[in-house]
């Protein structure tokens, strides 16, 4: 029981890293975007 509550724990931690990794993603490219539009 309690192993399987820590997997589903990881699981949605996992998830939640790579949602915010690919916002952050988005971010940057946009950063780079109105730095180069901007110069």
């Amino acid at each position: 029981m309690f192993k399987g509550a820590a997997t589903s724990e990881h699981t949605a931690l996992c998830s939640l890293t790579r949602t915010m990794s690919y916002y952050l993603d988005v971010l940057i490219k946009l950063c780079v975007f109105l730095d180069k539009t901007a110069s």
